[in-house]
């Protein structure tokens, strides 16, 4: 299960921990990982954003912690200093109840049964899906008002990267993810047998993307006026380099005049991945 904390996690995470202790920049953080018991399962969320600082470190960078972004006083998790400079707020995806309620134990043994079609519409990967999409939003809109991300402005660029590991129990793949981001259009046509939909007034329809105008969620038109990139990970090795490496970015095609624009601005992105992927 996505909140067992491995070995593997623990390990790495400490190792992680143990290099930002000199840093000024992480104290924050890492007091934070303290009071919530440290290298724990229910800490798991700050455990990424230390594994993301330390990405951050290996890269020569000094970011700043909680910044300020004027948006009342809420504020972004990582300021990346740069021309441009990035905003960036991580978002990690827990066991939703839906999914635990289809999680079924045979001795020492699980399964679990999310399916299209399922007489309990959450318990299906469509209804993960979209309550994945209303967790990212919250990271814009909360308590009726925008927050965090200010509107854009020359000179900085917003990311807003999902931890997925909760999603499906395993965390999803690369075309769950650009149909998150961009719809059905963001899913390769050999692929389109993949695409999620969902009921709507007795049809089935694919589930809207953030990125797309006909979402019905009232955040997501937040998402397509502030956020440049989504960014999805689902770490499984625990290594250096595996944020950065395996991170899947989709960029707001409302925010850039081409695919052009939005790839030069994401190779100023100090963990772009070396080898750079589709979208």
């Amino acid at each position: 299960m996505w909140d067992a904390l491995t070995v593997e996690e623990a390990g790495y995470t400490r190792r992680a921990i143990e290099a930002l202790s000199s840093k000024r920049w992480a104290r924050l953080l890492l007091h934070r990982v303290e009071l919530a018991g440290g290298v724990t399962a229910s800490a798991k969320p700050l455990l990424f954003e230390v594994r993301y600082a330390h990405e951050l470190l290996l890269a020569g960078v000094t970011p700043e912690y909680e910044r300020a972004a004027g948006v009342g006083n809420s504020t972004v998790e990582f300021r990346i200093p740069g021309d441009p400079e990035w905003l960036v707020e991580l978002v990690s995806l827990r066991e939703s109840e839906a999914l635990r309620a289809s999680t079924h134990e045979r001795g020492s043994r699980s399964a679990r049964l999310l399916w299209t079609g399922s007489p309990d519409r959450r318990q299906s990967e469509e209804g993960e899906m979209i309550k994945a999409e209303e967790r990212i939003v919250e990271k814009v809109f909360s308590s009726g008002r925008p927050t965090k991300f200010p509107p854009p402005r020359d000179g900085a660029i917003h990311l807003v990267l999902a931890d997925m590991r909760g999603y499906l129990g395993y965390g999803g793949d690369e075309i769950d993810y650009a149909q998150m981001a961009l719809g059905e259009a963001g899913v390769p046509r050999e692929r389109a047998h993949d695409v999620h939909c969902w009921e709507k007034e007795g049809k089935l329809v694919p589930i809207a993307g953030l990125f797309e105008e006909c979402n019905p969620l009232p955040a997501a038109q937040l998402v397509r006026e502030r956020i440049h990139f989504l960014g999805f990970v689902a770490e499984r090795e625990y290594r250096e380099g595996e944020i950065r490496d395996t991170a899947y970015h989709l960029a707001n095609p409302h925010l850039f005049a081409d695919e052009d624009a939005a790839e030069r601005a994401f190779l100023s992105y100090p963990l772009a991945p070396k080898r750079r992927r589709r979208r």
